[in-house]
């Protein structure tokens, strides 16, 4: 019988090798595939609304947060005057204001003081939660745009509005670490505006969308996005009956994966689950 591997430059038994191998890295590669696919789709999340509550639809709001005492702090743009306060039943109460020339951004509460950004200026205030009364004022390089908490490693997380976030000390607001936020695939994801951290994970608004992602802060995946909430279809119907209300922003943690989402100029504040 003739011998169909005469006169090629390998063996049989190379060639059956060589085939082996090739149909292995095929397997491995569909899979790696199938699961980038299954992945890519687990990443998209949905969301329940519990409620709608009033808010005000005049406040151009930069962030908001809920405190242990239930009561919604909010940073915003009001009247062309930055101002931290608290909102009682749409009313606007103003706790503290920044000089004209300086735009508040986001804020966190830690057992230190209230830490507020500002945009341009280069400067966080430490402010006494109660009182308002200023403690200190810490310089840092750069834009400041989300801020939140993390009480288990008791530091902050700071956006900039990059792809990268900032870890800072929760007394002194020195810098002590940075990480990229990527998606499954390795895409930067920048814009990162208002942060709220659960607990275990860092959520963020991705400024002028109508998007909510979940960050991994653990140390071997930190900064990759597990998930996203695209609340545009909520948004779509809204602008129907309000024309003027702007992107989202503003996201505050309520328990489990209870959140409040609201944005700038909206007359509602959303209650509701990130399932």
């Amino acid at each position: 019988m003739r011998n169909r591997y005469r006169g090629l430059p390998f063996s049989k038994e190379a060639l059956t090798w060589y085939r082996r191998i090739t149909g292995l890295q095929l397997t491995l590669g569909l899979i790696a595939v199938l699961f980038l696919l299954w992945n890519n789709n687990r990443d998209k999340g949905t969301y329940d609304i519990i409620n709608r509550l009033e808010y005000n639809s005049q406040i151009d709001t930069q962030a908001i947060e809920w405190t242990e005492d239930h009561r919604l702090l909010v940073s915003s743009d009001l009247h062309g005057r930055s101002a931290v306060g608290y909102l009682e039943d749409s009313y606007f109460d103003i706790k503290y204001s920044l000089n004209k020339n300086e735009f508040a951004e986001d804020f966190t509460l830690t057992p230190h003081g209230l830490w507020l950004l500002t945009w341009k200026n280069e400067r966080a205030y430490l402010l006494e939660p109660d009182s308002f009364q200023e403690l200190a004022i810490i310089s840092y390089e750069g834009e400041g745009w989300g801020l939140a908490y993390d009480a288990g490693r008791d530091f902050l997380y700071m956006s900039d509005g990059t792809s990268t976030i900032q870890v800072r000390d929760s007394h002194n607001f020195d810098l002590l670490d940075t990480f990229e936020v990527r998606t499954t695939f390795g895409q930067e994801i920048t814009l990162i505006k208002e942060l709220e951290y659960d607990g275990s994970h860092l959520y963020a608004n991705i400024y002028q969308s109508n998007r909510v992602i979940r960050i991994e802060v653990e140390r071997f995946n930190k900064g990759r996005v597990t998930n996203e909430w695209d609340f545009t279809p909520l948004i779509h119907d809204l602008k129907k009956v309000y024309p003027n209300i702007q992107e989202l922003n503003g996201i505050a943690h309520l328990q489990e994966n209870q959140f409040l989402v609201t944005g700038k100029k909206y007359p509602y504040i959303y209650k509701l689950y990130l399932n």
